[in-house]
């Protein structure tokens, strides 16, 4: 049996939020969905980018390829913190379920904080049936209370999801 990207069927529909959206499905792990931002003194700053797909019927997933990014920065003398998380998750009719493995995130109180999946392509060991949304998330923070700066960034660089089709059916019959 072949494997299909559902992401990619013509009757699935598409929600992004934050940059541009299509740099996520592109089949390019080099571009990005990507926002960014920069904070001064006694500021607090985030950003998110989402990549949603909604399928037109239920597929049973098998595979999920994915590259996700996030970092923060915070610095200054005073009360600072920076955060990023990121994930991609599926949803079923009883809720929604981190892929196993792509959930993460980290903080500090001074300095930079980020994270970086590289491409990662997980394999379910038992196919997932129903699902009804794929989604990718990414998510930075960054804040001071006196002087300082601070910035951040978020990036799906690409979300895959697959389903087995099954090539003994051609059409005859």
């Amino acid at each position: 049996m072949a494997l299909k990207n559902a992401i990619k069927l013509a009757t699935t529909s598409h929600a992004y939020v934050g940059g541009t959206g299509a740099n996520s499905i592109d089949d390019d792990f080099d571009t990005s969905q990507t926002i960014s931002f920069s904070i001064g003194e006694g500021d607090s700053g985030s950003v998110t980018v989402r990549s949603t797909h909604t399928f037109s019927s239920a597929i049973t997933l098998h595979r999920v390829i994915y590259k996700l990014a996030a970092s923060a920065a915070c610095g200054g003398p005073y009360l600072k913190s920076a955060s990023y998380t990121y994930y991609v998750r599926y949803r079923t009719a009883s809720g929604w379920t981190n892929v196993p493995g792509s959930y993460s995130s980290g903080n500090t109180d001074n300095g930079t904080i980020s994270g970086v999946s590289g491409v990662v392509t997980y394999d379910f060991a038992t196919s997932i049936p129903g699902v009804l949304e794929v989604e990718a998330y990414a998510y930075a923070f960054s804040q001071n209370s006196g002087s300082g700066s601070g910035d951040g960034n978020a990036h799906i660089y690409e979300v895959q999801a697959f389903y087995k089709v099954d090539s003994s059916y051609a059409g005859v019959v």
